[in-house]
């Protein structure tokens, strides 16, 4: 059977070759992480597949991998791990990944908040010995080094209360000293209430993986550091910054793809849908992409026609977990639920499987383009009165 270059609808057999190939290459965690290797080596063995859907279903296959083994991954102390690759390598954080069998980047935002963590409660015990024995003057804005003796007598609550008491004086008196020095003329609830900068750099957890590559508490504190977690964000092109940046630049070129396709099929069809952003300023709690303001018909012969009320586009291909029962009522059954029956446009491909169990033609057809292939676009009037 001679094989169709640029394929992106695949059927379930293919699909299923392709995915045990990436499973083969996962298990060797070196590979991994080689910046684009395992891409290359998918376009070299199915070259009769569409680049862009091989890209995609590794990207998927990566994550439902990282997903089973990230409990087991960042199970110990990564901290300790990579002091001790520190000795003996070069990129201790590029080798700790691979030990792992990890994502570099996600590997590398692991040690960071491990790291934070660790000094952050370093921080707060250190300052509880220092101030085990201070008192603080409200009249003169001291701080006293006289010793609280305690008797044999007081209870646990009061001797906790002592102690926090102690601790909330030293970070008064901290906060007015980094105010006369700074010359702040802020009131103390606008102070960064901040022991060190690694009290603040914990936000870091919650931000982009291009954030932890330009992070001054990393350049400052830690330089080592920030030059290995730059390597990791360069060389994971799964999770690295430049990965997240065009996955998410690729959904909005190809929304955009979508709308000039719909624009050019005539003056008649231009600016008869609503956007999604349209769509939310007007109340709508579920938007797809595109909501039509009448429906259009999909004809594809004389006994097959399909109306289409709204559209989705995924810039991804469409595997069988995207179109499983749960992701379905999720997202795709509310759309039908409110607006009818749609498309829904996997631009780089799906697997075609025609089983009752997943079985969605009632609510929504798929595609790879639009219009969709050997397929015409009619819009209601004498011309699809004749043709259905």
């Amino acid at each position: 059977m001679e094989q169709q270059n640029n394929l992106k609808i695949l059927t379930k057999e293919t699909y299923e070759e392709i995915c045990d190939y990436i499973d083969v290459l996962l298990n060797d965690g070196k590979d991994l992480n080689r910046y684009n290797f395992i891409e290359q080596s998918l376009k070299k063995k199915f070259i009769y597949v569409d680049p862009r859907s091989l890209l995609s279903i590794a990207d998927q296959r990566v994550q439902k991998y990282t997903i089973q083994r990230h409990r087991i991954a960042f199970n110990d102390s990564l901290l300790n791990k990579y002091k001790d690759l520190k000795k003996v390598s070069i990129n201790p954080l590029l080798d700790l990944a691979n030990n792992l069998k990890m994502p570099s980047m996600l590997v590398a935002k692991a040690l960071m908040q491990e790291k934070m963590k660790s000094e952050k409660q370093n921080d707060c015990t250190n300052l509880l010995v220092e101030t085990s024995g201070i008192t603080y003057n409200n009249s003169t804005d001291e701080l006293s080094t006289t010793t609280i003796n305690t008797s044999f007598n007081e209870t646990t609550e009061e001797k906790l209360s002592s102690q926090l008491q102690w601790l909330s004086n030293a970070i008064l008196l901290k906060l007015k000293k980094n105010k006369e020095v700074k010359g702040d003329n802020s009131s103390l609830g606008d102070i960064n209430l901040s022991l060190n900068s690694s009290t603040t750099s914990t936000l870091s957890c919650t931000l982009s993986n291009h954030y932890l590559t330009t992070n001054s508490y990393l350049i400052k504190d830690d330089p080592q550091l920030a030059y290995q977690v730059f390597i990791c964000s360069v060389m994971d092109s799964f999770y690295g910054s430049c990965a997240e940046q065009l996955k998410s630049l690729n959904g909005k070129r190809y929304e955009q793809i979508l709308r000039n396709k719909i624009n050019k099929n005539g003056d008649s069809i231009n600016s008869q849908y609503w956007t999604e952003s349209e769509c939310r300023a007007r109340g709508l709690d579920m938007t797809p992409d595109i909501v039509l303001h009448e429906p259009l018909a999909v004809v594809q012969n004389e006994d097959n026609h399909f109306f289409v009320n709204w559209i989705e586009s995924k810039a991804m291909f469409g595997c069988e977990g995207f179109r499983t029962r749960g992701a379905f009522h999720k997202q795709l059954f509310p759309y039908w639920n409110r607006y009818g029956p749609g498309v829904v446009i996997y631009w780089f491909g799906y697997v075609e499987e025609k089983s009752e169990e997943n079985d969605f033609t009632k609510y929504c057809l798929l595609a790879d383009d639009w219009p969709p292939k050997n397929s015409k676009i009619l819009r209601y009037g004498s011309s699809i009165r004749k043709k259905i």
